[in-house]
């Protein structure tokens, strides 16, 4: 069960601006704020499964990478997210795109 702040809403503004917790904070669409309730150890080895198949399918496709426990903010709700597959041709991560590029460069010597 988790602890929820109801006394009064935030702007996401406001909740960008608190303080990292440990459970992350998550805001839901009415602004209130809640506590990501901390996840069993048979959640941790789901979560962790699923996070290497995307990755395993996803990499060697260039389609992007999957994360655990990643804060995105959809709209005006911010919530961590168990699993994600960041796709990097999406236009937000141009300059994800161009680091890459860089890392790719003969002269660079990465082998991502």
């Amino acid at each position: 069960m988790s602890a929820t702040i109801t006394n009064w809403p935030l702007t996401l503004e406001q909740f960008l601006s608190l303080p990292e917790a440990e459970p992350a904070l998550e805001m839901g669409c009415a602004g209130e704020i809640s506590q990501k309730v901390s996840p069993t150890f048979k959640h941790a080895l789901l979560q962790r499964e699923i996070a290497a198949r995307l990755e395993a399918y996803a990499a060697p496709r260039r389609a992007g990478h999957s994360v655990t426990e990643q804060r995105v903010i959809l709209g005006r709700v911010a919530r961590v997210l168990d699993v994600a597959l960041i796709d990097f041709l999406a236009p937000d991560y141009s300059e994800h795109r161009a680091l890459e590029a860089a890392d790719e460069s003969p002269e660079s010597g990465a082998d991502f």
